[in-house]
């Protein structure tokens, strides 16, 4: 009677198959390069890197590793269903704000929040009005502001040149962590 509740039936889902990677080809006169299709989805490298990308928020410059505000990270985080299976593997830059110093590599820090009076006189006037009050949240908000400083980061992990090592990369827009972002 009962063991629908304590043990429900299996859903079947369909599993896609794992994207195809070429290998590299050995060679003892040339050096060989691993090439992946720019359109074949990665595991490692999520949606989130996608926005990071698609807003052409960087660009490659060659300088001195020195002048870097900051070093990247990588946030890794596995989405899982109901049934504990894997969704994706998400993947996101987000910059060593902490290594930045007061005065050296920005001038000040900025939060912009709204002050609780303002909050409230908004609630009040609003149901006042009969009006309904939506809330939201914007993901990528920090992404898309553009920087007014010239913010220079270190090449990431996995992603390093090896024919310039001593590129860095001139943000063009905001990256999670900066003391800059926020600004924006």
């Amino acid at each position: 009677m009962f063991d629908e509740y304590l043990e429900p039936p299996r859903v079947e889902r369909p599993v896609s198959p794992a994207p195809a990677v070429q290998a590299p080809v050995n060679s003892a006169d040339t050096p060989s390069y691993t090439t992946i299709d720019q359109d074949a989805p990665s595991p490692s490298i999520s949606p989130s890197y996608s926005a990071l990308q698609s807003h052409q928020g960087v660009a490659a410059e060659s300088t001195f590793i020195s002048d870097a505000s900051s070093s990247g990270d990588w946030i890794y985080k596995v989405k899982l269903d109901e049934y504990d299976d894997v969704l994706n593997n998400k993947a996101r830059l987000v910059a060593k704000g902490y290594q930045q110093e007061e005065g050296i590599k920005f001038d000040e820090s900025f939060a912009p929040v709204a002050c609780i009076e303002a909050i409230r006189i908004l609630i009040a006037n609003l149901t006042s009005k009969n009006m309904t009050i939506y809330q939201m949240d914007v993901k990528t908000t920090f992404l898309y502001g553009e920087l007014k400083e010239e913010v220079y980061v270190s090449q990431p992990e996995g992603f390093v040149d090896p024919f310039h090592l001593t590129h860095v990369y001139h943000l063009k827009k905001a990256l999670y962590g900066l003391k800059q972002a926020p600004r924006a």
